[in-house]
């Protein structure tokens, strides 16, 4: 127990950082139980998949894909991230693609950064998971129109 009161309210802090932390606050929520992995209260089996896709998609991804690999770093299959983001991850990710995000406009990035996913998506089959881990910032970061008479200048005015 801090013995003052300056103690106490360091002590309150750093916990409460802690708590917010977003990497730790995503790793939480990530359990490997033998072949099974814990998604908050939801269980999936990977006896039957090949492959976790981390797509991660905002101002806070990076960290959000660190403490995905943390938790996801022992499982029985491969891991791939895509992670769109003001700054790539620090921690080295096995299978990273990384496009740097605008914010607050959408920008020529943020079409290739759309068109990746969506091509990455439409391989994905039955024996992969896909983690969408989507935080602040993600709707300028990852945006591309279905409609090609509009470009991007058009969809950031």
């Amino acid at each position: 127990m801090p013995s003052s009161r300056s103690e106490l309210i360091r002590s309150i802090f750093r916990r409460t950082l802690d708590q917010v932390d977003v990497a730790a606050a995503v790793q939480r929520q990530l359990r490997l139980r033998g072949s099974a992995l814990e998604i908050a209260s939801e269980t999936v089996s990977l006896a039957d998949l090949n492959t976790i896709l981390i797509v991660a998609v905002g101002k806070a991804a990076a960290p959000m894909c660190e403490g995905a690999v943390r938790a996801l770093r022992d499982a029985p299959v491969a891991l791939e991230a895509i992670v769109v983001a003001p700054q790539p991850p620090r921690d080295p990710i096995p299978a990273l693609t990384f496009f740097p995000g605008a914010h607050p406009t959408p920008d020529a990035d943020s079409c290739a950064a759309a068109q990746a996913v969506l091509h990455r998506l439409g391989i994905v089959d039955g024996r992969t998971l896909v983690l969408f881990l989507i935080s602040g910032g993600a709707s300028a970061m990852l945006e591309v129109s279905i409609d090609p008479e509009i470009t991007i200048a058009d969809t950031a005015n």
